[in-house]
Protein backbone atom coordinates (compact mmCIF):
# COMPACT_ATOMS: atom_id res chain seq x y z
CA UNK A 1 0.00 0.00 0.00
CA UNK A 2 1.58 3.02 -0.96
CA UNK A 3 0.79 6.51 0.52
CA UNK A 4 0.30 10.16 -1.74
CA UNK A 5 2.91 12.86 -0.61
CA UNK A 6 0.37 14.25 1.33
CA UNK A 7 -0.77 11.67 3.58
CA UNK A 8 2.70 10.78 3.82
CA UNK A 9 3.08 14.69 5.30
CA UNK A 10 0.14 14.19 7.39
CA UNK A 11 1.34 11.04 9.09
CA UNK A 12 4.67 12.49 9.71
CA UNK A 13 3.13 15.55 11.43
CA UNK A 14 1.26 13.31 13.43
CA UNK A 15 4.34 10.79 14.73
CA UNK A 16 6.05 14.30 15.42
CA UNK A 17 2.85 15.15 17.79
CA UNK A 18 3.18 12.06 19.35
CA UNK A 19 6.64 12.23 19.52
CA UNK A 20 6.65 15.72 21.35
CA UNK A 21 3.51 14.56 23.79
CA UNK A 22 5.97 11.95 25.08
CA UNK A 23 8.83 13.85 25.74
CA UNK A 24 6.35 16.08 27.54
CA UNK A 25 5.50 13.25 29.86
CA UNK A 26 9.16 12.16 30.45
CA UNK A 27 10.05 15.12 31.38
CA UNK A 28 7.10 15.73 34.11
CA UNK A 29 6.17 19.22 32.26
CA UNK A 30 2.23 19.37 33.32
CA UNK A 31 -0.27 22.45 33.84
CA UNK A 32 -1.33 23.29 36.92
CA UNK A 33 -5.30 22.29 37.70
CA UNK A 34 -7.35 25.81 37.18
CA UNK A 35 -8.47 27.29 40.06
CA UNK A 36 -12.74 27.53 39.46
CA UNK A 37 -13.13 30.54 41.89
CA UNK A 38 -10.35 33.53 41.14
CA UNK A 39 -8.01 34.31 43.52
CA UNK A 40 -9.50 37.80 43.86
CA UNK A 41 -13.15 36.63 43.93
CA UNK A 42 -11.90 33.40 46.92
CA UNK A 43 -9.82 35.88 48.93
CA UNK A 44 -12.77 38.46 49.33
CA UNK A 45 -15.46 35.98 50.13
CA UNK A 46 -13.46 34.02 52.02
CA UNK A 47 -14.84 32.95 55.30
CA UNK A 48 -13.09 32.95 58.65
CA UNK A 49 -13.03 29.40 58.56
CA UNK A 50 -10.84 29.72 55.50
CA UNK A 51 -12.96 27.58 53.63
CA UNK A 52 -14.42 28.04 50.34
CA UNK A 53 -18.04 28.46 50.14
CA UNK A 54 -19.55 31.18 48.28
CA UNK A 55 -21.57 34.03 51.14
CA UNK A 56 -24.71 33.36 51.84
CA UNK A 57 -27.38 33.94 49.17
CA UNK A 58 -28.89 36.89 50.94
CA UNK A 59 -25.46 38.77 51.03
CA UNK A 60 -25.92 38.78 46.83
CA UNK A 61 -26.55 42.29 45.32
CA UNK A 62 -28.99 39.94 43.02
CA UNK A 63 -32.29 39.07 42.94
CA UNK A 64 -34.12 37.22 40.75
CA UNK A 65 -31.22 37.49 38.58
CA UNK A 66 -31.31 41.08 38.84
CA UNK A 67 -28.97 43.54 40.46
CA UNK A 68 -30.43 45.34 43.66
CA UNK A 69 -28.96 49.11 42.80
CA UNK A 70 -28.90 49.28 47.35
CA UNK A 71 -27.03 46.17 47.69
CA UNK A 72 -24.42 46.18 44.16
CA UNK A 73 -20.60 46.62 45.79
CA UNK A 74 -18.62 48.68 42.95
CA UNK A 75 -17.74 44.97 41.55
CA UNK A 76 -21.26 44.57 40.60
CA UNK A 77 -21.81 47.55 39.58
CA UNK A 78 -19.21 47.10 36.79
CA UNK A 79 -20.86 44.01 36.18
CA UNK A 80 -23.20 46.47 34.32
CA UNK A 81 -22.84 47.71 30.44
CA UNK A 82 -21.13 51.19 30.16
CA UNK A 83 -20.27 51.19 33.72
CA UNK A 84 -16.77 51.13 35.02
CA UNK A 85 -14.33 52.12 37.85
CA UNK A 86 -15.47 55.68 37.77
CA UNK A 87 -19.36 55.65 37.47
CA UNK A 88 -19.61 52.52 39.68
CA UNK A 89 -17.51 54.93 42.48
CA UNK A 90 -20.07 57.71 42.17
CA UNK A 91 -22.79 55.68 41.99
CA UNK A 92 -21.94 54.26 45.72
CA UNK A 93 -20.98 58.05 46.34
CA UNK A 94 -24.59 59.26 45.58
CA UNK A 95 -26.07 56.36 47.32
CA UNK A 96 -24.14 57.02 50.15
CA UNK A 97 -24.73 60.88 50.07
CA UNK A 98 -28.31 61.03 48.99
CA UNK A 99 -29.92 57.90 50.55
CA UNK A 100 -30.77 54.66 48.69
CA UNK A 101 -32.40 54.46 44.89
CA UNK A 102 -36.19 54.21 45.04
CA UNK A 103 -36.34 53.61 41.55
CA UNK A 104 -34.16 53.31 38.35
CA UNK A 105 -34.61 57.05 37.11
CA UNK A 106 -32.90 57.82 40.41
CA UNK A 107 -29.73 56.77 38.67
CA UNK A 108 -29.66 60.06 36.41
CA UNK A 109 -28.85 62.03 39.74
CA UNK A 110 -25.38 60.42 39.10
CA UNK A 111 -22.96 62.15 36.89
CA UNK A 112 -22.09 59.90 33.81
CA UNK A 113 -25.15 58.33 33.60
CA UNK A 114 -27.90 59.58 31.38
CA UNK A 115 -30.93 58.37 29.19
CA UNK A 116 -29.07 56.43 27.17
CA UNK A 117 -26.98 54.22 29.80
CA UNK A 118 -30.08 54.32 31.79
CA UNK A 119 -31.91 52.63 28.79
CA UNK A 120 -29.42 50.25 28.23
CA UNK A 121 -29.13 49.03 32.17
CA UNK A 122 -32.75 49.11 33.08
CA UNK A 123 -33.60 45.88 32.21
CA UNK A 124 -30.54 44.53 34.40
CA UNK A 125 -31.96 46.40 37.19
CA UNK A 126 -34.20 44.89 40.11
CA UNK A 127 -36.96 47.12 41.36
CA UNK A 128 -35.37 49.22 44.34
CA UNK A 129 -39.43 49.63 45.86
CA UNK A 130 -39.23 45.81 46.31
CA UNK A 131 -37.93 44.44 49.30
CA UNK A 132 -34.92 45.71 49.44
CA UNK A 133 -33.61 46.28 52.78
CA UNK A 134 -31.49 49.55 51.24
CA UNK A 135 -34.63 50.84 50.01
CA UNK A 136 -36.06 51.57 53.58
CA UNK A 137 -36.27 55.77 54.77
CA UNK A 138 -33.32 56.87 54.67
CA UNK A 139 -32.00 58.44 57.99
CA UNK A 140 -32.57 61.74 58.44
CA UNK A 141 -36.21 62.04 56.54
CA UNK A 142 -39.63 62.11 58.26
CA UNK A 143 -41.79 60.03 56.54
CA UNK A 144 -45.32 61.58 55.33
CA UNK A 145 -48.41 61.42 57.69
CA UNK A 146 -51.43 60.10 55.79
CA UNK A 147 -55.16 60.71 57.70
CA UNK A 148 -54.90 57.55 59.07
CA UNK A 149 -51.92 57.38 60.42
CA UNK A 150 -52.38 60.59 62.00
CA UNK A 151 -55.70 59.33 64.52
Amino acid sequence: MAFTTSEKRILLLLIALLGFGYLVELAGWETPPADPIPAAASERHRPEDGSKRLPPLEESPFREGKLDLNAADGRALESLPGVGPALAERILASRRDEGPFRRPEDLLRVRGIGPKTLASIRPLLADPDSASPGAAQSPGKIPPVSAETAK
